[in-house]
């Protein structure tokens, strides 16, 4: 089967080539072309409001492609690290214990707590408290009445 090629040489006169043969829209079958009524739509003039385009997929920065390549670059450098370049070592742990001097201070905030807790409440003798209320003078009264 060859190329085939459409031309619109007027509205009305379509031309299709196929190979060297040349063929009219009249002699076209009707099912192959366009209903008049939509033909009629998509050639007459049309009154579109003018709109802007916005677009709603943003595009990444420099910088963010720049830091997902990095990060990318991190991911695969761990993926195809090969831990056959890894000397053995061995891990020394230390126990690090209290000095003397803090060992001292716990021991006495200890003894402390302990008289706390431990502190007899019979040893303390009951006592009555008494309120002394003293009333100002006539003096006084009469002076910060005047102020």
């Amino acid at each position: 089967m060859g190329i085939v090629q459409a031309h619109l040489l007027d509205r009305e006169q379509l031309v299709i080539h196929q190979s060297n043969m040349s063929t009219t829209v009249a002699d076209l079958p009707k099912d192959l072309l366009i209903a008049e009524g939509l033909k009629g739509e998509l050639l007459k003039e049309h009154n579109l409001k003018p709109t802007e385009a916005t677009e709603k997929n943003v595009l990444p920065s420099a910088e963010d492609v720049k830091k997902e390549k990095t990060h990318q670059n991190i991911l695969t450098g761990i993926a195809d690290f090969k831990s056959d370049s890894l000397k053995p070592t061995e891990t020394e742990e230390k126990v690090l214990l209290p000095t003397t001097e803090a060992i001292a201070q716990e021991m006495e905030h200890m003894k402390f707590k302990d008289g706390i807790e431990g502190y007899d409440k019979t040893k303390l003798s009951h006592t009555e408290t008494m309120e002394k209320n003293t009333l100002p003078t006539k003096e006084v009264i009469a002076l910060e009445k005047s102020q």
